[in-house]
């Protein structure tokens, strides 16, 4: 079976777009094939391999015809085309979250420049215990005793809604 888009798609969805896609491109380099694409679909994705294999010559169908449908390879490329812009889209998504994870928690530290158009940022009270919680626990588990996990964990989260 072909690669599968990153796991940020469940195998529902990969199947529900590459179908989208095909039967777009299908649509445009053989309408003549739509009304079988259901079935060669089903066919393809039980067993890609069976479906792509050029045809026994020896076997004719019907009426010594052979069938040379492209609908398999329709999907095939569809599946790769997705493949490859999700993963473009991740790693591009991966980049923009860094740089605006960075600029987030240098806001956050009140490190940097702030414009005067940017609000500050501040943590909810979910977050703030969040971060309490990890401070203290990250403490404990380091042998600090649990007065002083208790006040790093209080300085942690007082600094963050400081900014200082």
């Amino acid at each position: 079976m072909p690669d599968r888009i990153p796991a940020l798609i469940d195998a529902r969805a990969e199947r529900a777009l590459t179908d989208e896609l095909a039967r777009m491109i299908l649509a445009d380099v053989a309408p003549e094939e739509m009304p079988l694409y259901e079935l060669t679909a089903e066919e393809y994705f039980a067993d890609p391999r069976a479906v792509l294999a050029p045809p026994d010559r020896d076997e004719a169908l019907g009426f010594g015809l052979e069938l040379a449908m492209l609908t398999p390879f329709v999907i095939l490329v569809a599946q790769k085309v997705l493949q490859s812009l999700a993963t473009a889209v991740a790693e591009s998504a991966v980049e923009r979250a860094a740089t605006s994870m960075t600029g987030y928690l240098r806001q956050l530290l009140g490190l940097g420049n702030r414009s005067p158009a940017q609000q500050p940022v501040a943590l909810t009270r979910e977050q703030a215990a969040r971060v309490r919680e990890v401070a203290r626990a990250t403490a404990i588990t380091a042998g600090v005793n649990e007065a002083t996990a208790a006040l790093i964990a209080d300085a942690t989260v007082g600094a963050l809604a400081t900014g200082r």
